[in-house]
């Protein structure tokens, strides 16, 4: 199995983890930026949904 492939498992699994993360980021983006709940303030940080996002479209740009 070559690393390389764009089909490799790894791909896949770096992918969906990407859009976990993307999703779960956002989620705290919302409920703190428009909702105002304190209940993620402690793991929230500003840079953290703009970069997971940027990430996730280098990674499916790169693949296809």
């Amino acid at each position: 199995m070559d690393i390389f492939q764009k089909d490799n498992i790894l791909h896949k699994i770096l992918r969906f983890s990407l859009l976990v993360a993307l999703i779960i980021s956002f989620y705290i983006f919302v409920n703190t930026l428009v909702f105002n709940e304190n209940k993620h303030k402690k793991i929230y940080s500003t840079w953290q949904f703009p970069m997971i996002l940027a990430i996730y479209i280098d990674t499916i740009y790169y693949y296809y």
